[in-house]
């Protein structure tokens, strides 16, 4: 998906491709990517997306954007709240959580704690086949701007190092992950 050239900047800042270009804008990286994905998550698959690639070739552009140019994580999570909304049934609650951390020189980090107040690296661990990072925080969350300010919140606490390709690259490999639990109620008993 190419995104680095041949787009127009509209009043809103979006960025649209120049008739006849090849550029790939954000709402068409949601179409390739974002609606299969969001839709194999609400029948309750595991989903995950990799985002690899040399510095600068636009990973953390795609996955995450800038400004109105919203990336395929924030469009998934914008759309699991309104997919929410639209359920009518009051037996059905849906619980929502995200975190956010990040591989950096073989440590894991939790990127939603301050650097400052940060213990000793995270762990991987393993429980009954289920793979889980040790100790990392769940945050509630129950709309879009909540799950917005937990990944600028996250943003700020990556290790950055400038690269001759990119002043801000990050160093590490960050792993944003966003839960959605389906509590239903039947008879007073609650299975998820």
């Amino acid at each position: 998906m190419w995104s680095h050239d041949n787009f127009t900047v509209g009043q809103d800042g979006y960025n649209s491709p120049v008739p006849g270009s090849n550029y790939c804008d954000q709402q068409k990286a949601w179409e390739l990517l974002g609606t299969n994905m969001l839709d194999k998550s609400w029948k309750g698959l595991n989903v995950t997306m990799f985002a690899y690639g040399q510095t600068g070739s636009g990973k953390s552009y795609t996955m995450f954007g800038y400004g109105a140019n919203r990336g395929v994580v924030p469009m998934a999570a914008d759309r699991i709240f309104t997919k929410i909304k639209e359920n009518k049934d009051p037996e059905v609650v849906y619980k929502v959580t995200v975190q956010m951390v990040e591989i950096y020189m073989e440590k894991i980090n939790d990127l939603l704690i301050p650097k400052s107040q940060r213990g000793e690296p995270l762990k991987i661990r393993e429980k009954q086949g289920d793979i889980y990072v040790e100790g990392v925080m769940q945050k509630p969350v129950e709309n879009y701007d909540q799950i917005k300010q937990w990944i600028e919140f996250g943003d700020k606490n990556r290790a950055i190092d400038e690269t001759a390709m990119n002043k801000t690259s990050s160093r590490s490999h960050t792993v944003f992950t966003i839960e959605i639990i389906k509590e239903t109620n039947f008879q007073g008993k609650k299975s998820i």
